[in-house]
């Protein structure tokens, strides 16, 4: 069996991996971006909320890819 660490270490990546809502916030406008944000930070609008009126708006994007920026970001509500 070969080296399975070795070969994660030396796994070349072209590309910086970025949050799925950062990327969407940085497509939309900064009415509807500020907007976002304030959602992102109360915590009484639940994940699916979130993904589900991005995804009716065009922005696929899961409950989980929410849940894990806002486990990052808790906290910074001055983004």
């Amino acid at each position: 069996m070969s080296d399975l660490y070795a070969q994660m270490k030396n796994r070349r990546s072209n590309k910086v991996q970025d949050f799925k809502i950062n990327i969407i916030m940085d497509q939309m406008d900064s009415e509807e971006s500020a907007s976002l944000l304030a959602a992102l930070h109360d915590r009484d609008i639940p994940h699916v909320a979130i993904s589900e009126v991005l995804h009716r708006n065009g922005h696929s994007v899961s409950p989980n890819a929410v849940a894990n920026w806002r486990r990052v970001h808790r906290g910074q509500a001055d983004e």
